[in-house]
């Protein structure tokens, strides 16, 4: 049986890919590597990373759950010139609407496993890196969450 943070990680990759669009050709992949050769990313590809967990004490009976977990999107920008304002508008959006909008639990718990429920402590989200925009056409946004559980 999977550890507690890896089977977080999943339902986490789960529900970003249950939120895409129709027709939509994004990769949501949990792993913990990304690929280092930045060359061959083609197409939008969307990483879930398993970072690390603590528990505590929360009450007589519960414990409280802490995971983190961290979320890498890249796409390459493939028409010829500098990317526009309109293509990086859209993928940042992206990032909002399908991957920090669909992971905050902050007013509606996210059940799975018929009884567990997860609540988001926090997101922090990188908007995108300048130098892998400038140098190679590829957009780059990092989020990295912290989920809550009391178990």
């Amino acid at each position: 049986m999977a550890s507690n943070i890896l089977t977080v990680a999943d339902v986490i990759a789960t529900r970003i890919t249950s939120g895409l669009d129709g027709g939509d050709t994004t990769t949501v992949s949990r792993i913990y590597n990304a690929p280092t050769n930045i060359d061959t990313v083609s197409g939008r590809k969307v990483y879930v990373f398993p970072v690390g967990y603590s528990n505590s004490p929360a009450n007589r009976a519960e414990d409280s759950q802490v995971y983190v977990i961290h979320v890498t999107i890249l796409e390459r920008y493939t028409t010829a010139g500098d990317p526009t304002n309109a293509w990086l508008d859209a993928r940042v959006d992206f990032v909002s609407e399908h991957v920090v909008e669909r992971c905050d639990f902050v007013r509606e718990l996210l059940t799975f496993e018929t009884t567990r429920r997860l609540y988001t402590i926090s997101s922090e989200v990188t908007v995108y890196d300048i130098d892998y925009l400038t140098t190679n056409k590829l957009f780059l946004s990092d989020v990295r969450f912290e989920f809550g559980e009391y178990r």
